[in-house]
C-alpha cells in the first residue's frame, strides 16, 4: 500500500495521512484496523511518545465505526494496561 511505501521511505507524513485514510475507511477489514492501531502503539511506545495522539486516533476510528467492538475493546485494552503516558 501507499502507506508502507512512504514508511520505507521515511516520508512519516505522507505515511500517516494514508494510515489515517485507512483506518478511517468503513470499508477496512477489523483485522487491518486493529493490527495497524498495534503497530501504531508499538512504535509510539518505542519512540517514547505522546499516549494522547494515539488516544485521539482510537478516538476518530471509532467515530468512523462506533459500532465496532472489537476496536472500542482494543481502546479499552490500551487504556487499562497503563501504557498510556501522557506528556505536559
Amino acid at each position: 500500500s501507499l502507506y508502507d511505501f512512504y514508511r520505507l521511505q521515511n516520508e512519516d507524513s505522507m505515511a500517516n495521512i494514508y494510515r489515517d485514510k485507512i483506518l478511517l475507511n468503513k470499508y477496512t477489514a477489523t483485522t487491518t484496523k486493529l493490527t495497524m492501531l498495534q503497530n501504531l502503539v508499538q512504535d509510539n511506545e518505542k519512540a517514547g511518545g505522546d499516549s494522547t495522539k494515539v488516544l485521539q486516533l482510537m478516538d476518530k476510528v471509532l467515530q468512523a465505526d462506533p459500532k465496532n467492538a472489537d476496536i472500542a475493546e482494543y481502546m479499552a485494552s490500551y487504556i487499562s494496561s497503563g501504557s498510556v503516558v501522557l506528556v505536559k
